[in-house]
């Protein structure tokens, strides 16, 4: 049996994006594969890189 991450790094669940991950999830699925899937738009880390990596935050943050 497989096992398959499918990663979704579109902000928004009602993409074409979203549409090919659905549809690729139910195809392997019928397949007997084993799928799991992350929602980048669902994590909750700070996305604000307004000053690149060139300043590293402190205090683990």
């Amino acid at each position: 049996m497989k096992n398959i991450l499918l990663i979704l790094g579109h902000p928004s669940k009602d993409s074409f994006s979203n549409a090919l991950l659905e549809a690729y999830k139910k195809g392997a699925e019928s397949e007997g594969a084993t799928v799991k899937t992350i929602y980048i738009s669902d994590l909750d880390f700070n996305v604000n890189l307004s000053d690149g990596y060139r300043n590293r935050r402190r205090n683990g943050a």
